[in-house]
């Protein structure tokens, strides 16, 4: 479960977000694009992606139910001083716990990717240990 850190442009904590690291195999989805808005569906995709510059953008081959098909990964860069390598468990938790990012806190992002990830049949067993601690030791907000 390669990780990056962002911290914040306002001297605050740091926060953690995923990120794919090169090599091995990944499961996840893979979205097509309407001709239409290509420009602006890319130019909010890079927004988000590349605002820490941690990443390198990558066209790949993906294999999917139609097929094989061409599409862009950000892949983490190991070089790029966000990169958070070899944290333990434990000093994931506390950062995680300590912290909150621009979408909200850190916990319910773990947890929600961690649910999304279950909803699609995609097995992550590290992430989902991670969400299974947040979830006993974070008190999170009843849906509404």
């Amino acid at each position: 479960m390669p990780v990056v850190q962002r911290q914040p442009r306002n001297a605050g904590t740091p926060w953690l977000v995923f990120g794919l690291d090169e090599g091995g195999k990944c499961e996840g989805k893979v979205f097509k694009l309407r001709p239409d808005a290509l420009e602006q569906e890319f130019r909010a995709l890079w927004k988000r992606e590349m605002v820490s510059g941690a990443y390198i953008p990558t066209w790949t081959h993906c294999e999917t139910e139609q097929g094989t098909v061409r599409a862009l990964a950000f892949i983490m860069d190991r070089e790029n001083h966000a990169y958070a390598k070899d944290l333990t468990f434990e000093e994931t938790l506390q950062i995680i716990l300590n912290a909150t990012g621009q979408n909200g806190p850190c916990p319910e992002y773990v947890i929600e990717t961690a649910h999304a990830l279950s909803d699609a049949n995609i097995q992550d067993h590290a992430l989902f240990k991670l969400a299974d601690t947040l979830k006993k030791t974070y008190p999170v907000k009843p849906a509404t």
